[in-house]
């Protein structure tokens, strides 16, 4: 009955502003430039385009598309979202709130009005503030209680394209920020960065060389052993790719990544099923399909097959894995505000791909199936009991996955032998001894940070003959006969 009731309200709400459109009582300036009109009171957002606003003369159809019906996609777009031509030269239509509060990447509900069968961008007339400044310029709608002032901040950021020189790349943040390469927050075997050797920017400012370099440089640091790809197998799609003003380059897997795919340690989500996509990370994350995602994730995880450290990544490191980064800390026991923080952070890396974590924060509460998830006292046990409930994990595998990401990397005769083995000299001229160890070592390859393998040879208990490399800063990765691999940080010098 109240549900009822409910339904009868917005019925009148939507026909009463209608009518008050089609009577004749015109749309005020302010809301013809911003392109749409809030009722506060019965919950419903008119969208209006203008046509001498809009300086537009022999218009015959107008749509709204939006984050909030895929961009036309929907089911209902043609009947919800076609707007209808009013007595004194406008167009209009009204939907509920709950029908467009679905955010898009500036974290509001961005729209562009499709007229006579094209888009029509947004033009100078809207104020700051309700057009988002990044790639798409897309129109966006502020409800009262948003932070205009944020809102207008986080365009400007959305509007900024990065150099070289505008990283600190003498800092680890500064390294971080350019490859979008860092751990993810409270989880201490669990790395998210941008794609290891697939270039998406490479158009946008002069940065795509070194962000691949750092990549891998972190990735080798940290001694990455186990991979999560949310973007496809692509390892046989390698490419050229020019960058202005720097000249053509050849995408390549680095020698650490190759190393991971060939000890079978690579999992590429969705491979066999469906690949993760934008629209189902963050407008379908409640379905299966999604759980079963998170499932396959975690299994891989847990697996003794497969080690830690574990990496995740899809093309740019922001929106898959911005989500997927964000189930996983969640069951682990990280605060919603480390998480929201960390997903933000990928703005850092300035190619105009700004994400807000009101997307982010979209998905979680449309997966939970609740309001405000900064109202989760006990976000760990309120995600954990969903994905237990729903069959897709069990509480011994969250357990297990706690214990892999957040226990020691090693066994107790692995850390000996770490810990065991030492080089000497370093930095080298010529030749580097490697002692401490009982363990039979069975190769020896040097690795430049850009993943590239320098020199690789057997080993027979000689020193290992360095005098031949140009002088700089190296890996030396040492493989163990029982698969153990250890990486040092080697300087040679002249």
């Amino acid at each position: 009955m109240i549900s009822l009731f409910k339904m009868i309200l917005v019925f009148v709400g939507i026909s009463i502003s209608s009518m008050l459109y089609a009577s004749g009582t015109n749309p005020t300036d302010n809301e013809k430039k911003i392109c749409y009109s809030i009722d506060a009171v019965n919950n419903t957002v008119t969208f209006i385009f203008d046509e001498t606003t809009w300086n537009r003369t022999g218009v015959s159809t107008v749509y709204v598309r939006g984050s909030f019906n895929s961009w036309g996609k929907t089911a209902d777009y043609e009947s919800n979202f076609r707007l209808t031509r009013q007595g004194a030269g406008f167009w209009s239509v009204t939907r509920t709130f709950s029908e467009v509060k679905q955010p898009g990447n500036s974290g509001q509900p961005e729209f562009k009005f499709y007229v006579n069968g094209s888009y029509a961008n947004a033009p100078s007339f809207v104020p700051e503030g309700y057009v988002f400044h990044n790639g798409d310029n897309n129109q966006i709608i502020v409800f009262p209680d948003d932070d205009l002032a944020a809102i207008i901040a986080n365009s400007n950021i959305a509007n900024t394209i990065k150099n070289l020189a505008d990283f600190d790349l003498g800092t680890t943040e500064g390294k971080e920020a350019l490859s979008n390469f860092r751990k993810v927050p409270g989880i201490a075997h669990l790395y998210r960065s941008y794609h290891p050797f697939k270039v998406s920017k490479a158009s946008v400012g002069n940065t795509e060389n070194e962000r691949m370099t750092l990549v891998t440089e972190f990735a080798t640091s940290v001694d990455i052993k186990s991979d999560i790809c949310l973007s496809g197998n692509e390892t046989s799609g390698l490419v050229s790719y020019t960058i202005s003003g720097l000249g053509t380059f050849q995408e390549a897997i680095p020698a650490y990544y190759q190393s991971i795919i060939d000890n079978d340690n690579v999992l590429y989500v969705g491979q066999s099923t469906t690949i993760p996509s934008y629209n189902d990370v963050y407008y379908n994350s409640d379905g299966a399909v999604f759980g079963n995602w998170v499932k396959e994730m975690v299994q891989f995880i847990i697996s003794d097959a497969h080690p830690a450290p574990f990496l995740i990544h899809c093309r740019l490191g922001t929106d898959r894995t911005g989500v997927f980064c964000a189930v996983l800390a969640s069951l682990l026991g990280v605060s919603w505000d480390d998480i929201a923080a960390d997903y933000q952070s990928s703005n850092n890396m300035g190619v105009r791909e700004f994400r807000d974590y009101h997307l982010l924060k979209y998905s979680l509460e449309k997966m939970l199936a609740i309001d405000n998830i900064e109202n989760v006292t006990d976000l760990k046990t309120t995600i954990s009991e969903y994905f237990i409930s729903n069959g897709y994990l069990t509480m011994e595998q969250i357990e297990a996955m706690d214990e892999k990401l957040n226990g020691s990397l090693t066994s107790l005769s692995d850390t000996k032998t770490t810990a065991a083995l030492s080089i000497y000299p370093n930095p080298a001229s010529q030749y580097i001894n490697i002692v401490g160890t009982d363990s039979n070592i069975s190769k020896i390859s040097i690795v430049s940070l850009d993943g590239k393998i320098i020199q690789e040879t057997d080993y027979h208990n000689d020193p290992v003959y360095v005098g031949n490399i140009n002088p700089g800063l190296y890996f030396m990765q040492i493989e163990m006969s029982d698969k153990i691999n250890i990486t040092k940080e080697i300087i040679i010098v002249r």
